[in-house]
């Protein structure tokens, strides 16, 4: 059975300290989305695009088989604009984690925090 999800990159610049103070690095995350327009968020952030690729295709071949995929791995985020999904919420994405390059509150202290361990193992 195929999985209903699709999946995609999404790039974003974080803020991490270094030994010169904070200094903004690209990161990747990977999304899950249904063809409703409800979407996620994968926890870990990527420092390159083809190490987030690679995890990408690994989802992607092995798919969710669930309406949703692994809670505690993947943060529901804001819906697809203009989405059914979208329309059916009354464009109300506040119950979402909001995924912006300045980041929000939930999530963002989680993605810094691996966004700084992946940057101090580079």
């Amino acid at each position: 059975m195929k999985s209903k999800f699709s999946y995609s990159l999404l790039p974003m610049a974080v803020e991490v300290m270094d030994e010169d103070g904070p200094r903004i690095v690209d990161v990747y995350y990977v999304t899950a989305t249904l063809p409703s327009g409800r979407r996620w968020v994968h926890y870990h952030a990527w420092k390159t695009s083809l190490l987030a690729e690679a995890y990408l295709a690994k989802v992607a071949l092995r798919g969710h088989r669930g309406p949703t995929p692994p809670l505690a791995y993947w943060n529901e985020m804001d819906p697809v604009y203009g989405s059914e999904y979208y329309e059916k919420s009354g464009g109300d994405t506040t119950h979402h984690v909001d995924i912006e390059p300045s980041l929000n509150l939930r999530l963002t202290e989680a993605q810094k925090h691996v966004a700084q361990l992946d940057y101090d193992n580079r």
